[in-house]
């Protein structure tokens, strides 16, 4: 019988590789960014907090994106496929 780790170690793994390189590494290193992106486009803090907010509307946006991009795909495929 295998330990509870050794049945999901894979989970664990993916997940911290995800979270290490996705949009988790974007949240811890953000910081870095603000004063060379407030320098280079003119922004003050109101315009940098809003980039953000832009970027987590999106991040709520993309289950309902990825569902769309299935049924185009699908539409697509079907129609380019020999009948």
């Amino acid at each position: 019988m295998r330990s509870e780790f050794g049945r999901g170690w894979r989970a664990v793994v993916s997940g911290a590789a995800g979270m290490g390189t996705g949009l988790g590494l974007y949240f811890m290193l953000n910081s870095v960014f603000v004063i060379p992106l407030s320098e280079e486009f003119g922004w003050d803090r109101r315009e940098m907090a809003f980039s953000n907010a832009i970027g987590l509307g999106a991040l709520a946006l993309l289950p309902f994106l990825g569902g769309e991009n299935r049924h185009w795909r699908d539409a697509v495929s079907n129609a380019a496929s020999p009948g």
